[in-house]
């Protein structure tokens, strides 16, 4: 029996032996051009595009990824018939755009079966799509309100995520559940994460984002388009084909979606902070210990060293004076206080030296107690460990 819907094939094979084959089993819409090809997958009778190179499989993948990219795929699925069994190949064919790579030696039974799985794969996909269209298009009516347009478990998804892995997940799902294909470049100050739902993102995206993030809010290209934020990039692969007022709705949507993503970029930023605050403040309790231990030893020093200078100043008068039956010279006694002025100003220098040292680092602990943003306290605490404490070792 002969399903009502066309399958569409483009066979280079010798005597089109595929197109033959197809018959069998479906009504077959012969292709001889990439236009016809074109023309197919935008017919609603045509549900399955089969396509058997002979001359060039990389031409044929072309032609796929360009109705693909295009958006002539959304009613139409397409089966590439290749020599190819290598999973390697197959995963290339599926990212170009394919949904099916079938052996060119696969029996009548098998490939009846394949194709009629991947006719109503695509029809039971189009429904979908539709009551997801009519959903989003439920919330955009809600706009006005915009907590009714964004929904809970988002919300709470968002907030409850640790990292930008998950972060970046919860939006793309949301887009998603909604038939929109995204790519996603979350920046924080400890890190930039660029992803999609099932992996990581194309080279070109990637590229293509990191060129864009800077550039303006909105870039559209055809049903492509970016949306810029200060810590979000968001690469839209087939935009809903929505017109008029829908287009400003949805957008503002999406915006609403965006900030809450935006938000908790900002919290996780500040949660990294306090952690490298948290880090830093320790190595600096036990750095400052060790430095005011110093300091005070430094004084005790200092003060052991005067006590023993007046001593040897007494000692050294002493013997210059008493005892002796004639009086000592000024100029004895003149070395003996500049000898004791230049030993006592060497200790006040070194006195001086730890005032500064000090007073240099409760300067630099008021930048940091008065600092209003994590980053910088963390920042502040860093220079003061590594430049200021260092210190402690010359002391």
């Amino acid at each position: 029996m002969q399903l009502e819907y066309k399958v569409a094939v483009f066979d280079e094979s010798p005597a089109t032996a595929w197109v033959g084959r197809v018959e069998r089993f479906f009504h077959v819409l012969k292709l001889n051009s990439v236009d016809e090809m074109q023309h197919a997958a935008s017919s609603e009778s045509v549900k399955l595009i089969v396509i058997f190179p002979i001359e060039s499989m990389t031409t044929a993948l072309s032609m796929c990824q360009h109705l693909y990219e295009n958006g002539l795929t959304e009613g139409t699925s397409i089966v590439l018939v290749a020599y190819e069994k290598d999973l390697e190949f197959r995963m290339h064919a599926y990212e170009m755009g394919c949904n099916d790579v079938i052996h060119v030696a696969m029996g009548d039974n098998e490939l009846h079966a394949r194709l009629t799985k991947e006719i109503y794969h695509t029809i039971a996909n189009q429904q979908l799509k539709k009551r997801l269209k009519l959903s989003l298009r439920q919330q955009l009516t809600s706009i006005d309100n915009l907590p009714q347009g964004v929904s809970y478990d988002f919300v709470q998804d968002c907030f409850s995520s640790e990292n930008l892995d998950q972060l970046g997940q919860c939006l793309l799902t949301q887009l998603e559940s909604f038939d929109i294909a995204a790519s996603v470049q979350l920046r924080a100050q400890f890190g930039k994460k660029t992803m999609e739902a099932h992996g990581m993102t194309k080279a070109f995206e990637t590229h293509l984002l990191d060129k864009l993030c800077k550039q303006g809010a909105w870039h559209v290209f055809g049903r492509r388009c970016v949306f810029n934020t200060e810590r979000v990039s968001l690469l839209l692969k087939k935009a809903p084909d929505f017109s008029g007022k829908e287009v400003e709705a949805f957008r503002q949507w999406l915006s609403v979606h965006v900030a809450i993503v935006e938000q908790k970029i900002q919290q996780l930023d500040m949660s990294m902070a306090l952690q490298a605050e948290r880090a830093f403040i320790n190595i600096f309790i036990a750095r400052v210990q060790r430095f005011i231990k110093k300091v005070e030893d430094g004084y005790q020093a200092s003060l052991r060293e005067v006590a023993d200078l007046f001593d040897n100043l007494s000692l050294q008068l002493g013997d210059v004076v008493h005892g002796k039956s004639y009086p000592a010279s000024s100029e004895t006694i003149d070395q003996v206080w500049a000898e004791t002025n230049k030993q006592l100003q060497s200790v006040f220098q070194q006195s001086i030296y730890i005032e500064n040292e000090f007073e240099r680092l409760v300067y630099k602990l008021n930048a940091v107690i008065n600092g209003q943003e994590s980053e910088s306290r963390a920042s502040l605490l860093k220079d003061i460990i590594d430049n200021e404490l260092e210190s402690v070792n010359t002391i």
